[in-house]
């Protein structure tokens, strides 16, 4: 019985430290892709379109903004090189 009881002890303590390292974690970040293009997809920025920059300084620092141009909606012709 006493065995029992030790490890459902110990069971409980490993609970708690899995809990707490959980807890330590910020933040996690996919293995592999940039941070670049993770802001890219996160924010849903496109390589083919054209967007306007807008920023404003504030005491907590500076805010950019980012704004779609859609009057430049047209794609420019595509050109290929070959080698």
């Amino acid at each position: 019985m006493d065995e029992v009881v030790i490890l459902l002890l110990m069971i409980f303590q490993m609970q708690n430290i899995t809990e707490e390292q959980i807890d330590g974690i910020m933040e996690l970040r996919e293995f592999g892709v940039p941070y670049h293009i993770r802001v890219y997809i996160d924010l849903k920025i496109n390589i083919d379109l054209w967007y306007g920059v807008h920023s404003q300084s504030s005491s907590g620092g500076a805010q950019n903004q980012l704004l779609l141009k859609a009057d430049l909606m047209e794609q420019p012709e595509s050109i290929l090189f070959c080698i």
